[in-house]
């Protein structure tokens, strides 16, 4: 049928079947043919994406296990496949873990553990809290978590692999336990060395009579080995000796069969040689047969390549109008720079160039209303205008170089202190508003110092147009981290707005001219130039909020 759904869901889970039975190998041929078939199938192929993850994570192959679990987790995103970024979550967690980060690996199997609690997943959750007691260096927090786990096990499928697994895990750490009389005290488990043995030695029956069940002998071979230890520690050697005979059994027999497959394997060799060596005299033998339909070959090369040449043409007028049309669309884009390039600079150098004006006009046409405070005053103010007009056109003349040249922010480490210790001096000469910062942990964030700073005059000159007409106008500007990421909030008491009145901070297609939308336009490219993520909260007579999220 070529039905490609089909054969992906099929390979896929012959996979997942002998994963189950530990045999990676066959698992892994079979999710490199499922993703074959899935290309066009997102849901599909992220969860191949993701199995074939396991099976390179399994074969200790950190760089592909990351590289397959990357895409899964990009195109499970795109796609909002909820469950397969939990999966995902958990091959991170299992990567961390192998690089003996400790704190990653918990980190993104807690994000995991909670998808499949709000999925109501119980096999998921258990699967999450066996590794998160592999993962735990404490042993009773690692206890604690394998307990969890089986607690579920033993209600949805207390034979499954991992479900043994985490048995062994237990088995472990009371071994551990009953070894060390120190580690013991120190766990504060209540329990006697006696105790933790024959915990251990009821665990392993279990896993013996699940392995036997279903048949994975390397978990037999593995239990038979663990009740050895724990019989030696029990003192009863002769079933200690006893055991040890039955893992080594078990060990021989997968060691033999190994070899009787390799052997097989070169028979089989052998034998394809001897059989490719008689279909090479059978083509010899073909071939001087058939000389004669060369000639016909010949003809229809010959129409193959004026064939192919009519196609390089047509090609060649393809990609010719295709790059007409790109410098088109860059001279279209150029345009629209310059015509945002002029609209900010009527937003940005107005007013400050206003009030200089105005100023200079008061004094040339009326200097007796100044008395020599007020005029010392304004002179001041305006100078410092003037300072604080000179850097905003640095800041403006940076952007429109951005927009017009493709140049790139420079990012580097700068500490927010800095940021608002200017923004304060630029707007010194604001007497009206109250103008706070907050920034209790001195934190630091890697972007462009000149791009995050024009952002932030323009927020701060928006917020106090905003609060003429407010009875004690305030502006506080607050800087915070939350798990490894930075924010940045600026809030007003002003009357606030509509999201239709801050459209030009999310959509380019917003005509520029309103007066404004101007700043909004300007903040939302340099803000998209670094990287950062702009959001508004604003309600009408209840003041505005924008946050800069820095992820």
């Amino acid at each position: 049928m070529n039905w490609h759904k089909g054969l992906s869901v099929f390979y896929n889970d012959m996979g997942n079947s002998y994963l189950g039975q530990g045999r990676h190998k066959e698992a892994l041929a079979h999710y490199l043919k499922s993703l074959e078939f899935s290309k066009e199938l997102p849901s599909q192929h992220a969860t191949t994406l993701r199995n074939t993850s396991i099976i390179y994570l399994n074969q200790e192959n950190i760089l592909l296990a990351t590289k397959y679990n990357n895409e899964a987790f990009q195109l499970a995103k795109k796609e909002n496949y909820i469950t397969c970024m939990a999966d995902c979550y958990n091959n991170y967690g299992l990567i961390y873990k192998h690089k003996k980060n400790a704190a990653k690996a918990n980190a993104y199997f807690l994000k995991s553990l909670a998808i499949w609690k709000q999925q109501g997943d119980l096999t998921k959750q258990a699967v999450i809290l066996t590794h998160l007691g592999d993962n735990a260096e404490d042993l009773k927090v690692k206890i604690a978590y394998y307990n969890k786990s089986k607690a579920i096990w033993d209600q949805e499928n207390p034979s499954y692999l991992l479900a043994v697994s985490n048995i062994f895990g237990l088995v472990e750490a009371n071994i551990s336990l009953a070894k060390d009389g120190d580690l013991l005290r120190k766990s504060e488990i209540a329990r006697t060395k006696k105790q933790l043995l024959e915990e251990a030695e009821s665990y392993l029956q279990k896993a013996i009579y699940y392995s036997k069940e279903s048949n994975v002998q390397q978990n037999l071979m593995y239990s038979y080995g663990k009740m050895s230890e724990v019989k030696e520690l029990q003192g009863d050697y002769k079933a200690a000796l006893d055991y040890i005979n039955l893992n080594y059994e078990i060990y021989t027999s997968l060691f033999s069969q190994e070899n009787k497959n390799k052997i097989a394997s070169l028979e089989s060799k052998e034998k394809l040689a001897k059989k490719d060596k008689e279909i090479a005299i059978k083509k010899l033998t073909l071939l001087q047969n058939e000389r004669q339909k060369w000639y016909l070959i010949g003809g229809i090369l010959l129409l193959g390549i004026i064939g192919f040449l009519l196609f390089l043409q047509n090609r060649n007028r393809k990609k010719t109008n295709e790059k007409l049309q790109v410098l088109n669309s860059e001279l279209d884009a150029a345009n629209k720079a310059k015509t945002r390039f002029f609209s900010i600079l009527n937003h940005d150098l107005r007013s400050p160039v206003s009030n200089l004006i105005d100023f200079l006009h008061l004094q040339k046409d009326s200097p007796d209303l100044l008395d020599d405070a007020t005029k010392t005053r304004i002179e001041n103010t305006t100078l410092t205008s003037a300072e604080n007009l000179l850097t905003s056109m640095e800041d403006i003349l940076q952007w429109s170089k951005s927009q017009m040249e493709n140049f790139k922010p420079q990012p580097k480490l700068i500490a927010i202190s800095t940021i608002f210790n200017d923004t304060q001096n630029h707007f010194s000469s604001e007497e009206r508003v109250r103008i706070l910062f907050q920034n209790p942990s001195n934190i630091q964030i890697t972007t462009d110092e000149n791009y995050l700073k024009t952002i932030i005059r323009n927020l701060t000159g928006n917020a106090i147009k905003a609060l003429e007409k407010v009875e004690n106008p305030t502006v506080i500007w607050k800087a915070w981290q939350e798990n490894s990421h930075q924010f940045l909030s600026i809030t007003d008491n002003g009357p606030g707005g509509t999201q239709e009145q801050f459209k030009a901070l999310y959509d380019e297609t917003e005509v520029v001219g309103i007066q404004s939308g101007l700043g909004l336009h300007l903040i939302r490219d340099l803000a998209k130039a670094i990287g950062c993520e702009i959001t508004v909260d604003s309600t009408p007579s209840h003041g505005t909020t924008f946050v800069l999220s820095f992820i």
